[in-house]
């Protein structure tokens, strides 16, 4: 088992959730929106799970490196990013639009993308990846998504 591989993975695990959380929290803040939120919060929870699944195919060493960006920097910089959005989305009053945008800047972030890329691209020649994407429900990209909700409210600048 590769013990460094399974903490950047369980470093990404708790991106995941955190980002859940912040969804969870827009779907309460915004309940016009609620069910928009709430899917999106579903499928951080969704991609959490894998990654912890995927956790269980590394201890028997099939799991590829690239299932996780490299850098804990890169994690930490995006665990960080999610923590600050949350926090301000408890603390302040923010408009739909200006929540969407910290949505966007956090889904855009290294470790979130990273994600996204691995199980939305092309077949893998990993047996592991291609397993675990038959879990996720949708893989259209989450800023895709919220580009999309955006433009539908006529939100994007």
């Amino acid at each position: 088992m590769n013990k460094e591989l399974s903490e950047r993975i369980e470093a990404c695990v708790a991106v995941e959730l955190i980002a859940a959380e912040i969804y969870l929290i827009l779907a309460d803040t915004f309940p016009a929106e609620r069910d928009f939120f709430m899917d999106l919060c579903q499928e951080e929870q969704e991609h959490a799970d894998i990654l912890t699944i995927g956790m269980g195919f590394q201890r028997v060493g099939d799991v590829p490196d690239y299932i996780v960006p490299e850098s804990f920097l890169h994690i930490y910089e995006t665990f960080k990013l999610a923590r600050n959005i949350k926090k301000k989305l408890k603390n302040e009053k923010v408009s739909l639009k200006d929540a969407l945008e910290m949505t966007l800047q956090m889904e855009d972030s290294i470790a979130e993308k990273h994600f996204q890329d691995v199980f939305n691209h092309a077949e893998s020649d990993s047996y592991v990846i291609n397993k675990l994407r038959t879990l996720q429900s949708d893989s259209t990209r989450h800023a895709d998504k919220i580009k999309a909700f955006m433009k539908n409210k006529n939100l994007l600048d």
